[in-house]
C-alpha cells in the first residue's frame, strides 16, 4: 500500500559506514520522527534501548549516514499515488497508475536502478517529482476544469 505524503517526506538516513561502538549494521535505513516542536530526531530507544539523536547529528557525519531523497530505497508499492513536478510549484500533477523501474547508464556502463512514472513524453524519474495528497491532486484537477 502506498505511503502517505507525510510518511514519504520524513527524513531518512542510510548507514553506509561503520564507526566505533556503532549499534547499527551497514545498510539499514533510519527514519526520523518529529517532536512536538517540529524538530526531527531518531528514536534509538525503539530499536536498541539507547538514547535519541537529533537530525543534526546525522548531518554532521555524511561519510557514515547518507541522507536519502524521498524516493530512494523505496519499493514500488510504497510510492505515492499522486505526484507533481518538483521544479515548478503549482505545475502539472499526475495520478500514478504504476511505477516503473528503469536502469540508468552512463557511457554504456550501468550506473544505477531508478524508479519513475510513464508519461506521454517518456519516463519521468522520481527525482523530478514530489508526492502530493489526493486532496491536492483533486484541487489541481478542479482548477483545470474551470
Amino acid at each position: 500500500m502506498a505511503l502517505t505524503k507525510e510518511q514519504l517526506l520524513q527524513p531518512r538516513y542510510k548507514v553506509i559506514s561503520d564507526y566505533p561502538d556503532s549499534c547499527y549494521s551497514i545498510g539499514i535505513i533510519l527514519t526520523m520522527q518529529q517532536d512536538i516542536h517540529g524538530s526531527w530526531f531518531y528514536d534509538f530507544a525503539r530499536e536498541s534501548g539507547v538514547k535519541s539523536e537529533p537530525e543534526s547529528f546525522f548531518l554532521l557525519y555524511p561519510m557514515i549516514f547518507k541522507k536519502l531523497e524521498w524516493w530512494e530505497e523505496r519499493k514500488a508499492e510504497d510510492m505515492p499515488e499522486h505526484v507533481q513536478y518538483k521544479i515548478y510549484p503549482g505545475s502539472q500533477c499526475f495520478k500514478v497508475d504504476h511505477w516503473v523501474i528503469y536502469k540508468l547508464y552512463q557511457d554504456t556502463q550501468f550506473e544505477q536502478e531508478c524508479i519513475g512514472i510513464r508519461s506521454p513524453n517518456g519516463i519521468i524519474g522520481a527525482h523530478a517529482l514530489i508526492p502530493i495528497s489526493k486532496e491536492e491532486y483533486e484541487a489541481y484537477i478542479n482548477s483545470k476544469q474551470k
